[in-house]
């Protein structure tokens, strides 16, 4: 059962339009070259006691922050908060 923390840095955003079910994070005390193992783990937010869940869809940038695709749309006040990333949906719940 692995869990690791992460920031919530901000929502996708493109040139005219923000994708609110779509964030960006990032994962602490991880090596940046090995994000692409952590692509279909669970995100759940607040870190501690999880809400709102979401799934890693892939990297992003050139820094290696990861693409999370979230069911609902997660608040404005979850930029800069700390979540929790772990294999199964039913670790972050424990």
């Amino acid at each position: 059962m692995e869990k690791y923390s992460g920031i919530f840095m901000n929502y996708r955003i493109g040139r005219k339009m923000q994708y609110p079910k779509k964030g960006i994070i990032k994962v602490l005390n991880w090596d940046f070259k090995e994000t692409d193992n952590l692509v279909g783990w669970w995100i759940g937010w607040p870190e501690k006691n999880p809400k709102l869940f979401g799934r890693i869809i892939s990297h992003h940038g050139k820094k290696r922050h990861l693409l999370v695709n979230f069911k609902k749309g997660l608040p404005g006040q979850a930029i800069g908060t700390k979540i929790i990333i772990a294999k199964n949906k039913s670790d972050i719940q424990t």
